[in-house]
């Protein structure tokens, strides 16, 4: 019997008019179930609708980026409640690593290790969401950024933001402060890949 697809939901955590940061994640969701035939599906929702969604109908969840906003975490997390209880695959992008990092118990830091521009990433500790590959200078567009909360591990840091990638140490969720949807898009591919094996019951996240 064939299996089912993997059903995707992708977050808008920018405002509806705003495609910026979540049109390269879906044409990419697009390109890989065309270039290698992956049964793959995907549902794009706003931020302000996803607390309509039920999470059971999902098997993994990614949360875009957003603009330069002072007030974009502590907006968007009542949108968020859903992280606690959830058992689902989760990866996040800038915003949404920082969402994820408050919401956890990480503090938001404000303008210090801003960055902007294509920045070095160093690899702190190995994880099976790198596959042996090493990132390649990544593109960076954040005033603010978020420590590392008691749950989670720093996967990865630039000179000027400790924390980069970093992954839950119980839950599978993985998040990103650089775009990883403009540059190293084999992180999300990767993602994508292991979310199909934890469906399927290879719990590796």
């Amino acid at each position: 019997m064939e299996r089912e697809p993997l059903k995707i939901v992708v977050v808008n955590n920018a405002e509806p008019d705003v495609r910026e940061f979540v049109d390269p994640i879906v044409i990419f969701i697009s390109y890989l179930t065309n270039s290698r035939n992956a049964r793959l599906s995907y549902k794009l929702i706003e931020y302000r609708d996803f607390l309509k969604e039920n999470i059971n109908e999902h098997d993994a969840v990614i949360l875009s980026a957003s603009p330069f906003g002072d007030d974009i975490v502590d907006h968007h997390m009542k949108y968020y409640s859903w992280l606690e209880m959830s058992g689902k695959p989760v990866f996040g992008i800038c915003a949404g690593h920082q969402i994820i990092g408050c919401f956890f118990g990480g503090e938001l830091i404000r303008a210090t290790e801003a960055e902007v521009g294509y920045r070095e990433i160093k690899i702190v500790k190995d994880d099976p969401l790198f596959m042996n590959k090493q990132i390649r200078p990544a593109i960076q567009h954040h005033k603010d950024s978020v420590s590392c909360p008691d749950d989670f591990i720093i996967l990865a840091e630039s000179p000027n933001c400790k924390n980069q990638i970093m992954r839950h140490l119980y839950k599978p969720i993985y998040s990103t402060q650089f775009h990883a949807e403009k540059s190293n898009k084999w992180l999300i591919e990767n993602f994508i890949t292991m979310a199909e094996a934890y469906k399927h019951g290879v719990k590796k996240l």
